[in-house]
């Protein structure tokens, strides 16, 4: 019986150590783990610490993570081409077919020394300016021949080619030509690039790179701008009518003078109420408004 506990000892005492994982790590294994790493960024076979064999080199590469960085390309502006008339008689000119609220066609000149656009009284008639009671100020046409009365009034909407442009205040005038029926000027050009093809007599319109803050297709300083004239058109016009009302005129020789002073004052405030409402469809900030 004796025998047998002391064999039962002995065989536990030698097989402790091989059930037991109690294997020491030293420096030497530590190496190795280091060339394990290295081993799996290279795809080399790797040495197990306790037994040294070598497992198999993968089969799949691992893949690394590239940041892979894209250039967004800007979008291109867009280019609108129209055929021009080249010439007036033995004048060099650059007259183009102009669309004015979507249904009425007209020749117009290209003048970049036009602050604005300029009609005639004949295009104007058929645009039905004079019938729709929207805003029709008295002003003077300046020019190279000097001062001649004129109407301001404004045109919703006037295109040439794929360019257009909204809300444009237009003077109205003598007619300048047989063959074009006014001026385009910079309040409808500054908004693009123009280049002129004279040889194949083309004009191309280039748009100009979109600002974020444009509201209704303009920029602040065009809505300052134009807040400004025509709130110092209706203001100039209501001094003049409290001075024409305070001259004595028993004889009632100043009525008519007195009536167009009056007249003056409710187009002018006509179109500053065209730009209100304008402004309001848009949303633009007071602080653009100048009254």
């Amino acid at each position: 019986m004796l025998q047998k506990v002391l064999f039962s000892i002995m065989c536990l005492v030698l097989i402790t150590p091989v059930l037991a994982d109690d294997y020491i790590y030293t420096n030497k294994d530590l190496e190795r783990y280091k060339e394990k790493d290295k081993a799996v960024e290279t795809q080399q076979p790797v040495q197990h610490p306790k037994t040294g064999t070598k497992g198999k080199k993968s089969e799949k590469p691992i893949k690394k993570a590239v940041t892979a960085f894209i250039k967004k390309e800007e979008p291109k502006q867009k280019r609108y081409e129209v055929a021009y008339i080249s010439r007036e008689g033995s004048s060099n000119r650059i007259i183009v077919p102009v669309t004015f609220n979507n249904s009425v066609k007209a020749l117009m000149l290209l003048d970049t020394g036009a602050p604005g656009m300029y009609i005639s009284r004949y295009l104007a008639e058929k645009l039905g300016v004079f019938d729709k009671g929207e805003g029709m100020l008295q002003v003077e046409a300046r020019g190279i021949g000097g001062h001649v009365p004129a109407k301001l009034t404004v045109i919703d909407n006037i295109q040439i080619g794929g360019a257009s442009e909204q809300f444009v205040p237009t003077t109205i005038g003598d007619s300048l030509s047989g063959m074009f029926e006014g001026l385009v000027g910079m309040n409808f050009l500054s908004r693009y690039s123009v280049e002129i093809d004279s040889k194949r007599h083309v004009v191309i319109f280039e748009e100009l790179p979109g600002e974020p803050d444009l509201l209704g297709g303009h920029d602040e300083e065009w809505w300052r701008t134009n807040y400004r004239q025509f709130t110092l058109s209706k203001k100039e016009w209501e001094e003049f009518r409290i001075r024409v009302q305070g001259v004595k005129d028993p004889e009632n020789r100043l009525k008519r003078l007195k009536d167009f002073s009056d007249k003056q004052v409710v187009e002018a405030d006509k179109l500053l109420r065209k730009l209100d409402n304008y402004a309001i469809d848009y949303a633009v900030p007071m602080s653009w408004r100048e009254y």
